[in-house]
């Protein structure tokens, strides 16, 4: 069974990967696997506790564009950008760490874990770490930047992972995931805006009907 803590971190870190630039994130989703290496023996999970889409501008060297310093003239004659993904693994305990966890199957792999749980030197190659500080831990809304929307203090970036190539199939899906969460909130949202008019209609207010105009009046 999942512990408060656990939980507790996986919300932290969809608001981590929201300031990091992601347009979409959410917990508990499963990666699909097919034609990726396993980079280590640790690599031994399917899912991953939170994941982030982020939108990679690119100009035509290839070289990926921060947003901040994005000059829309690079991108003449080359595709405007790609999004990618990156995944946080939660662990509380080292016994948690051991057990495993997905080490592929994103672009970009972190684990986030309460103070001095680890070590950057025991976390796998190309993995990021995390490390949460309880006693620091503070956020607010920073309106100032729409890219980071927030302003963090407690999470410390110990080490940094390394980008990984994967198939687009592999994006998208998660993509498609994440949006069909979504979809129910959309359809409900679409019905009451659709009921809007005849609520207006209620209260008296009129509103065009299905019946023809009257005709225009010639000269």
């Amino acid at each position: 069974m999942e512990s408060p803590e656990h939980k507790y971190l996986k919300n932290i870190a969809v608001l981590w990967l929201l300031n990091q630039g992601c347009f979409l994130a959410d917990t508990e989703v499963p990666l699909s696997q097919v034609g990726l290496r396993r980079y280590t023996e640790l690599d031994n999970k399917t899912g991953v506790d939170a994941v982030g889409v982020e939108l990679r501008l690119r100009a035509e060297n290839g070289r990926g564009e921060d947003p901040d310093d994005f000059d829309p003239a690079s991108l003449v004659g080359s595709e405007a950008g790609e999004c990618i993904l990156r995944g946080v693994e939660v662990k509380v305990t080292r016994g948690d760490f051991r057990a495993g966890f997905a080490c592929s199957g994103c672009n970009y792999h972190y684990l986030l874990t309460p103070l001095r749980l680890l070590a950057p030197s025991e976390v796998p190659r190309g993995v990021g770490l995390i490390e949460y500080n309880k006693h620091k831990w503070s956020y607010e809304q920073d309106n100032a930047h729409p890219d980071r929307p927030y302003k963090i203090n407690g999470l410390r970036v110990l080490k940094h992972p390394t980008y990984r190539e994967l198939p687009r199939f592999q994006v998208d899906g998660v993509i498609s995931q994440l949006a069909q969460r979504m979809l129910q909130q959309t359809r409900q949202r679409a019905l009451q805006d659709a009921m809007q008019p005849q609520n207006s209609r209620e209260k008296g207010v009129e509103h065009p009907t299905n019946s023809k105009p009257s005709p225009v009046e010639r000269s």
